[in-house]
């Protein structure tokens, strides 16, 4: 799967394609976020340090008869600047 299908089949446009793999008649996209997209989720910083990283699964639209299941790598940040702990926005499409 490319990143282009991702964003036109699937909405994802801020989160990059990482790799697919197959289980139980499931597909499974893993996508992650671009260190040059790491903001604060409260105020915006990019001055931010990564304090761990969630994974999450979100169902997503099937493709024929297979159903597709993104898992996203999400970092969990401290921003400098607003001292707040967030994890990162996850867009809503």
């Amino acid at each position: 799967m490319s990143q282009s299908v991702l964003y036109h089949e699937h909405g994802v446009s801020v989160y990059r394609y990482q790799s697919t793999f197959y289980k139980n008649g499931k597909t499974f996209v893993r996508i992650y976020l671009p260190r040059e997209e790491y903001r604060c989720s409260c105020c915006g910083s990019d001055h931010i340090w990564v304090k761990e990283t969630i994974i999450r699964e979100f169902r997503s639209v099937p493709v024929g008869s297979r159903e597709i299941i993104i898992v996203a790598s999400i970092p969990k940040f401290y921003c400098h600047e607003c001292k707040a702990i967030r994890q990162a926005s996850i867009p809503r499409y």
